[in-house]
């Protein structure tokens, strides 16, 4: 049990196997919305990531130190273990529901069904595709196929080319798709 105090926990992303980082709605005294808790111990180690939003989604880039979130309508990266904001930008008009970390950059989506392609070496957006016309709830990345799904509240989902940032086939839904993930299989 991890006792956050009165904050509600948005998003939870494990570090290693017995750490976690927690996003939260910004603490009341210090805006803190990220914390570090060690499992074993039950204890937090850090508090950190001043954002004026809840923290809803983070991810973790594979091969760095960076840990990625998503705050409403801005968008921050922390270097690991030290802390250090490596960048921070907003995105106005927009809120960020889901985010996933494939071949060097960071894919962020929104509620407006667009899909960001941002530099993870200085936040810079590389490439805006529009691939829904409703919010993108989850991003799911299968990094050894080199692809990543995205499904949103349009009743879609589309599977992804990685390098290319294309997409084969049509939608097949005819309800709402909040969460998915993909199988190696």
């Amino acid at each position: 049990r991890l006792d956050v105090g009165d904050l509600n926990v948005e998003v939870l992303t494990p570090l290693g196997a017995d750490r976690l980082v927690v996003g939260t709605e910004p603490d009341e005294a210090t805006r803190h919305t990220l914390q570090v808790w060690n499992l074993r111990t039950g204890q937090r180690e850090a508090a950190f990531g001043i954002h004026d939003w809840p923290v809803t989604a983070l991810d973790l880039a594979p091969g760095t130190d960076l840990l990625v979130a998503a705050a409403n309508d801005e968008l921050s990266a922390w270097h690991l273990p030290s802390l250090d904001c490596a960048w921070r930008v907003h995105h106005e008009h927009v809120t960020f529901h889901s985010l996933a970390c494939v071949s060097g950059q960071l894919l962020a989506a929104d509620s407006n069904g667009s899909l960001r392609v941002i530099g993870l070496d200085d936040g810079t957006e590389i490439k805006r595709l529009s691939p829904h016309s409703g919010l993108i709830p989850a991003i799911a990345v299968d990094a050894g196929r080199q692809r990543f799904a995205t499904v949103s509240y349009d009743q879609s989902i589309r599977l992804w080319d990685t390098v290319a940032l294309e997409r084969p086939g049509p939608p097949g839904h005819q309800q709402e798709v909040s969460v998915l993930t993909l199988t190696s299989g």
